[in-house]
């Protein structure tokens, strides 16, 4: 079985002119929550061994919110600790203590209190728009 807190990222390799070579970003994901991350220069298999509930490749399509999954980490920054939704997105966990529901998109947070309108200054509903009345900055006629 492996070690998962001993993976460490690939070191980078770099081109004759300095730039690195890409690397892959996978996730270990455990109930819904990035465990572990891992940079490997390996694009087709994940580093976690048979950590995953024995997959041999990454998760494609609805990723289940138990258990623990490998996700490759595409066009997005993820972090340890960020929440996976159904579909593979990530999201910051932003204090949120539990991991997302089933349903619940990751560009999605829990909605606050409600919105209340503001109150006019004479406490009450601010006065409608008066097309009649001019600004008194302008010259007349304007």
């Amino acid at each position: 079985m492996t070690d998962v807190e001993s993976l460490r990222d690939d070191e980078p390799r770099l081109n004759a002119m300095g730039v690195p070579f890409p690397r892959t970003a996978w996730a270990l994901v455990r109930n819904g929550v990035i465990a572990k991350i891992v940079h490997t220069y390996d694009h087709e298999h994940h580093p976690f061994g048979d950590i995953a509930q024995g997959e041999a490749e990454p998760e494609h399509g609805p990723v289940a919110l138990t258990g623990e999954h490998v996700l490759r980490v595409d066009s997005s920054i993820a972090a340890v600790g960020d929440l996976v939704d159904a579909k593979g997105n990530t999201t910051p966990a932003e204090g949120r203590a539990r991991p997302l529901i089933p349903g619940e998109a990751a560009y999605r947070g829990p909605t606050s209190a409600q919105i209340q309108p503001a109150e006019h200054e004479g406490g009450g509903a601010p006065e409608a728009a008066d097309p009649e009345r001019q600004d008194p900055d302008l010259p007349a006629g304007e």
